[in-house]
């Protein structure tokens, strides 16, 4: 995990389609006011803080550029100011550009999901889009037997949601997803790799966009794969040999599946069984790898090793 502190220049900045990465926030406060009718009624106003930037006149939230060794959510809180709302009178006061991160409570968020999805509250296509299905997925490959069990029951209700959900692409191809992670799942709160769970959280992101870069890879996938297999890592090494017109953004992503799956000692088996650290270091050492390549192969054989 990087150091949450500011830090200069471009070599590490994550790029798509062109266009630079950020992550920010939205610093805020709630102030209370009398609006004079009343000596004992008090009212809630929201300030909330913008800053200068050096670039332009106008005003901004504060954020900064997401590189390539870093979490999304390490990007916001290395950009987040800190500000002291004790006192009203002198505005807004900088105290510190660093910040811890904040870590959402997976089991509160399983058990929303699950009263949601029981309620319909929620169809299953803005349930993917919102990154609870991800959340649900990553669930079953932790450690903690209580909470495989949640992630699982929240699987099961979210099946039952894409069985009454009106028939379009989007919930045919959750179905697609959840069918192929299913059948490769033998026993009951099975704990499957992480590796697994990340690439089927990642899909879950993906299916509902068709903008999105992998979308058609993820799709022709799951529509011709068997029943997954947990002792192998989807897409290795298609992706990142590929010769594509998007090579670039192919290998990239799954660089980044790579990282962010390895996370326990199984994991590393799943990998040194696949040769991932053989081909990926032979990637790093051709011609044709970047980079950005590069980083993220060294982040893959520091979390292996």
């Amino acid at each position: 995990m990087c150091d949450l502190v500011a830090r200069t220049g471009r070599h590490l900045q994550r790029y798509e389609n062109g266009r630079r990465l950020v992550a920010g926030c939205i610093p805020f406060r709630y102030m209370d006011i009398n609006d004079g009718a009343s000596d004992d009624e008090q009212k809630k106003l929201v300030e909330v803080l913008m800053i200068s930037s050096q670039s332009g006149p106008g005003l901004l939230f504060p954020k900064g550029g997401w590189e390539n060794d870093e979490a999304v959510e390490e990007t916001a809180a290395r950009v987040m100011i800190l500000v002291d709302l004790s006192s009203s009178d002198s505005g807004w006061q900088v105290t510190s550009q660093k910040m811890d991160i904040q870590v959402y409570d997976p089991f509160f968020i399983l058990r929303f999901s699950i009263h949601t999805l029981h309620m319909g509250y929620i169809e299953p296509a803005q349930f993917a889009r919102l990154g609870l299905l991800a959340i649900t997925l990553v669930s079953i490959a932790s450690p903690d037997h209580e909470l495989r069990m949640l992630g699982y029951e929240c699987l099961g209700k979210f099946k039952k949601s894409l069985e009454y959900a009106q028939r379009s692409k989007e919930t045919w191809q959750l179905q697609l997803l959840l069918t192929y992670l299913q059948n490769g799942i033998s026993e009951q709160w099975q704990k499957i790799p992480s590796i697994i769970a990340v690439f089927a959280a990642e899909a879950s992101l993906t299916l509902p966009d068709g903008s999105h870069a992998q979308f058609t890879v993820m799709r022709n996938f799951l529509m011709h794969s068997t029943p997954v297999s947990l002792q192998s890592i989807p897409l290795f090494p298609t992706l990142l040999q590929s010769s594509f017109v998007h090579f670039k953004a192919e290998r990239l992503w799954m660089l980044r599946l790579l990282s962010a799956g390895s996370n326990l000692a199984d994991d590393a088996k799943i990998y040194k069984r696949g040769r991932v650290l053989e081909l990926a270091l032979a990637f790093c050492s051709s011609p044709i790898s970047d980079f950005e390549s590069k980083v993220l192969v060294l982040k893959v054989l520091k979390k292996c090793v």
